[in-house]
């Protein structure tokens, strides 16, 4: 089953029972499941099947790396609002054409790190 379900009254993340992860990792910790982001994106992708779209997510919501990595795999583009996310992108191994870089209060130095990288698009 993907996401989180009760199963023999524990609390599971995917096929993982979520104690097993704490015995692990220790507490606090966070927990995704994979299988839902996937589930996800695929309904994403349905729902705009018959037009030219692409998928951009928006890293302030969640920069986590493995989120993150999960997230290009799948196919997604991202869009990032300061450099720390871009370096994010970067280090999930984005190429700059697939980030787009938003917002507003750009410092001169972070508008030309972002031409330097050469992303995809620059909106302020």
């Amino acid at each position: 089953m993907t996401g989180f379900h009760r199963r023999q009254r524990r609390l599971w993340c995917d096929d993982v029972p979520v104690t097993t992860i704490a015995d692990a990792v220790g507490t606090p910790a966070y927990v995704y499941s994979a299988g839902l982001v996937r589930t996800n994106v695929r309904a994403f992708e349905r729902a705009f099947d018959d037009l030219p779209v692409t998928l951009h997510y928006a890293l302030k919501a969640n920069s986590n790396l493995a989120v993150v990595r999960l997230l290009r795999e799948l196919g997604c583009r991202v869009d990032a609002n300061s450099i720390g996310e871009i370096d994010v992108a970067l280090r999930a191994g984005y190429a700059p054409d697939d980030i787009l870089f938003t917002g507003v209060g750009k410092t001169t130095a972070e508008l030309d790190r972002a031409v330097d990288l050469g992303l995809r698009s620059i909106n302020a």
